[in-house]
């Protein structure tokens, strides 16, 4: 089975709004690709819904992040990476590396621009979807 480690914009995207992350998370949540996470990534995943910003929009964060983690496999990294200039974007190579992931879902330049990192392919959410053939 695809898997896949999605960054923390992508996550709460899919969680709070219509649009291509949502459907990105709905097939993880569906069981269609496995998501993979850390610690670290479902700490920072928590700490984002809870901004007033975004809280507004999502009743029950916690609930949400349980939901997460629950259908996510959660990995330990081996070690920790210093790849990427925006410390917390090397919490998603670490999970990557850790798990073998096939994919790194994520719409932020500085890690599009890797385009693959060891064996992951790094894509867009609208890339994802093509790739699992949902689009």
């Amino acid at each position: 089975m695809t898997s896949a480690v999605l960054d923390t914009t992508t996550l709460v995207s899919g969680l709070g709004w219509a649009g291509v992350p949502g459907e990105v998370v709905d097939l993880g949540i569906a069981g269609r690709f496995t998501m993979i996470s850390t610690r670290p990534l479902l700490k920072e995943l928590g700490r984002v819904l809870r901004y007033p910003k975004i809280s507004a929009h999502i009743a029950n964060p916690e609930r949400l992040l349980l939901l997460i983690e629950a259908v996510s496999v959660v990995v330990d990294p081996e070690r920790t990476l210093a790849v990427l200039e925006d410390e917390p974007d090397n919490r998603l190579l670490e999970a990557a590396e850790t798990a073998g992931a096939d994919f790194i879902v994520s719409g932020d330049r500085a890690v599009l621009g890797l385009e693959r990192f060891e064996n992951s392919q790094v894509v867009s959410p609208r890339q994802f979807l093509e790739e699992l053939g949902s689009v």
